[in-house]
C-alpha cells in the first residue's frame, strides 16, 4: 500500500524557477513514501493451515539434518588415531617368507656345518669372534661355498659387506633357516646357489665324463691341471690325487 504525504506545496520547473498559477504563487514538491505492509502474526483458514504445515515440515528436515551431523565428542580424534595406526601397520615390513623345499641349499649346508664347527671348537658366541671364524673358514671354501662367502662379504675380493647379517644372529643361536631367509631378502642370488651334482667316484667311469666335469672334480679339490691338453691328462691327474681327497673312493676302485 502506498500513502501520499505532502511535504511542502511548491511547484518548481526543471530549472528551479517558480511558476505562478492564477492568483496563487507556490512551490510544490511531493515525496512518495512506501508504508511497510504489516504481516499477520498467524494465519487462519485453509491457507494458514498450509503455511503452518510447511513451516513444521521445514523445521523437521532441519532438525533431522542437524541430528545426522551430530558426532560424539572425540569422534574425529578417534578416527584420526585409527587411520594413523593402520598406516603404521602398513609400513611395518612383514616377516620373511619361509623357504621352499630345495631353496638356499648352499646357504643352509654351509652355515649348518659352520655352526657345528663353532660348537666343536669352543668358539665364543659373540659377533666379533664368529666373524673372524667365518673369514677363516671362507679362505678354504671352494666352488659354490666360496661363491656364498663372496656374496656375504667374507672374502677379500667381496664387493659388499653383510657378514654381520650372519655373525650377529649366530651369536644368539638363531636357526640357520631364519638366517638364510633374511639373506634371501638382502640378495636373492644367495639362495639361487646349488651344489653341482655329486659324482660317485667309487663307481663312475672317468673316461665317459666330459672334460668340463673332470675339471669340476679338480676345482672342488682346489687343484688344477697345468699343462693338461688331452682328456687322458685330466683323468691321470684325478687318479693321482684321489687317495688324498677321496681315499674311500680310491680304495674301492683298486679293489674292483
Amino acid at each position: 500500500m502506498f500513502s501520499l504525504r505532502p511535504i511542502r506545496a511548491e511547484l518548481v520547473d526543471d530549472y528551479g524557477s517558480d511558476r505562478t498559477f492564477g492568483p496563487m504563487r507556490c512551490r510544490s514538491s511531493v515525496t512518495w513514501t512506501r508504508k511497510p505492509r504489516s504481516e499477520p502474526s498467524h494465519f487462519t483458514g485453509v491457507r494458514g493451515e498450509s503455511v503452518a504445515a510447511e513451516d513444521a515440515q521445514q523445521r523437521t528436515v532441519l532438525s533431522s539434518a542437524a541430528g545426522r551431523n551430530t558426532r560424539p565428542p572425540g569422534a574425529d580424534m578417534l578416527a584420526l588415531s585409527g587411520l594413523s595406526v593402520a598406516l603404521a601397520l602398513a609400513l611395518v615390513p612383514g616377516p620373511a617368507a619361509a623357504l621352499k623345499e630345495g631353496e638356499c641349499e648352499v646357504c643352509l649346508t654351509f652355515l649348518g656345518k659352520f655352526y657345528q664347527s663353532l660348537n666343536d671348537n669352543d668358539v665364543k658366541f659373540n659377533s666379533a669372534d664368529i666373524e673372524k671364524a667365518i673369514v677363516k673358514t671362507c679362505k678354504d671354501a671352494k666352488g659354490k661355498e666360496n661363491r656364498f662367502c663372496y656374496y656375504i662379504g667374507a672374502t677379500a675380493d667381496a664387493a659388499t659387506k653383510m657378514i654381520n647379517e650372519v655373525s650377529k644372529p649366530l651369536s644368539h643361536h638363531v636357526p640357520v633357516e631364519k638366517i638364510c631367509e633374511k639373506l634371501k631378502k638382502k640378495d636373492s642370488q644367495i639362495c639361487e646357489l646349488k651344489y653341482d651334482k655329486q659324482l660317485d667316484l667309487t663307481t663312475v667311469d672317468l673316461k665317459k665324463l666330459k672334460v668340463k666335469d673332470l675339471k669340476k672334480i679338480l676345482e672342488e679339490w682346489g687343484e688344477s691341471c697345468k699343462g693338461c691338453a688331452e682328456k687322458s691328462d685330466f683323468i691321470r691327474k684325478i687318479t693321482e690325487l684321489m687317495p688324498k681327497y677321496a681315499p674311500a673312493a680310491a680304495k674301492a676302485r683298486t679293489e674292483l
